[in-house]
């Protein structure tokens, strides 16, 4: 039997410091009717265009630009929503603790049938596979008959996660929550140069994992988890491919792949099936 599509049961409410600009943010959640979809500051997901940045990913609506979306679109495709009304005040998406589980937990009870109930449009890859080379990032995707959840691989050489690989079956709901709570990351001794860009003016222990220039977390940022740097790079995808419609009956490698790959990934695939 093909499910109903998921909205939320009631309204919810999120408030914080922004990553990069450093200033407050606030997020509004409100349930929508069946077929809406996600809207984002009354703007239906049809109208957005995706401005990558190499630290963040921004939506592009036709009243303006929201940035730092990931974690937020993360969190909503883990808990499998497909009609929501967005609505950010600000121009960045709070950062919370780093990770998506402050909205997952919110989320995660508060979920119901669209009214009216109406079944679920199925979204699957029609071609066998597409491959991407971004940079010295390397992307491929093809279809998953076993589920309509995403299967994900992910390997990186950076430091902090090289020479990880890191399987991610997020048919498992276990594994959603666990890559719900993989908090962002840097290395402590960049923070000084993207500072005097104007970016992470918001960063520090709350909302960071700071990591040494050899990869290890520094005490006073602590580890959630073994590979917690690896898991975000996950969850950072999952962000990032959740604007596509679902369900995403995909499975996706990524190797060194960051928001710019990713998006050129989900372009890559919406030419494939169509935005809905």
């Amino acid at each position: 039997m093909t499910p109903a599509r998921r909205t939320i049961a009631r309204s919810l409410a999120f408030e914080g410091r922004t990553l990069h600009g450093g200033a407050r943010g606030a997020v509004a959640l409100a349930p929508a009717a069946a077929g809406t979809g996600w809207t984002l500051n009354g703007w239906p997901r049809a109208t957005w265009t995706h401005n990558d940045a190499p630290l963040a990913t921004r939506v592009v609506t036709p009243s303006g630009r929201v940035s730092t979306v990931e974690h937020l679109w993360a969190a909503l495709a883990l808990v499998d929503v497909d009609d929501v009304h967005v609505t950010v005040d600000g121009p960045e998406v709070p950062i919370l603790d780093g990770s998506a589980w402050p909205y997952f937990q919110a989320l995660e009870g508060s979920t119901c049938d669209s009214a009216p109930v109406t079944p679920r449009a199925p979204w699957r890859l029609d071609w066998p596979s597409v491959a991407l080379d971004v940079g010295a990032a390397h992307l491929t995707a093809r279809p998953r008959s076993d589920s309509t959840w995403p299967l994900l691989e992910v390997a990186s050489s950076w430091p902090g996660v090289a020479g990880g690989r890191l399987v991610v079956d997020l048919s498992v709901a276990e594994t959603r929550a666990r890559l719900a709570r993989a908090r962002t990351f840097g290395r402590a001794s960049t923070l000084p140069r993207l500072r005097a860009e104007g970016r992470a003016l918001g960063a520090d222990a709350t909302c960071c994992v700071g990591l040494t220039d050899a990869g290890d977390a520094l005490p006073e940022t602590p580890l959630r988890f073994d590979a917690e740097p690896l898991w975000h790079k996950a969850l950072d995808l999952v962000g990032d491919l959740a604007w596509l419609p679902g369900p995403r009956a995909v499975c996706v490698t990524a190797r060194d792949a960051g928001h710019a790959a990713n998006g050129r990934l989900a372009r890559a695939l919406l030419d494939r099936v169509g935005a809905t």
